[in-house]
């Protein structure tokens, strides 16, 4: 399996420009309705309505964001409908527990009663969740 290293970078205190100075490594993660293991969408019906998870079984393994959770991950929040016929609701749960297991702060929230994507007071509870996700780990009021 490729592991792929992380490209960004701490920052440099003692560069000129101010924006250099800061890490442009991710601080804070919210995902709404991920697919996660991407070895379980190996069925034709899957790739049919997926073309771009048409893989062969090593590819979805080396693409599925599950192998890859490390301690050093930003905090996570998984957004996910209960109902979601397109993604499974297992996706995000199966990541969840890849997340707590390997020591990255994370949380799923589920959406009672939502399919894939969110409206009415679906999308007012995702997006509040998020918003609340982003001020706690990344600063603000």
């Amino acid at each position: 399996m490729v592991r792929y290293t992380c490209l960004s970078d701490t920052g440099d205190p003692d560069a000129a420009e101010p924006f250099l100075r800061e890490s442009s490594r991710v601080q804070a993660v919210v995902a709404y309705f991920p697919p996660a293991d991407l070895e379980r969408w190996g069925t034709p019906a899957t790739r049919e309505t997926f073309p771009a998870v048409a893989l062969d079984p090593a590819s979805a393994r080396e693409y599925s964001p599950i192998h890859y959770v490390s301690a050093d991950d930003a905090p996570a929040l998984l957004l996910h409908g209960d109902a979601d016929a397109l993604v499974p609701i297992l996706e995000s749960e199966t990541m969840y527990q890849a997340l707590s297991e390997g020591g990255v702060v994370s949380e799923l929230v589920a959406i009672e009663g939502s399919g894939h994507g969110f409206n009415g007071n679906g999308a007012m509870r995702a997006n509040r969740a998020m918003v609340a996700w982003f001020k706690r780990h990344l600063g603000g009021e």
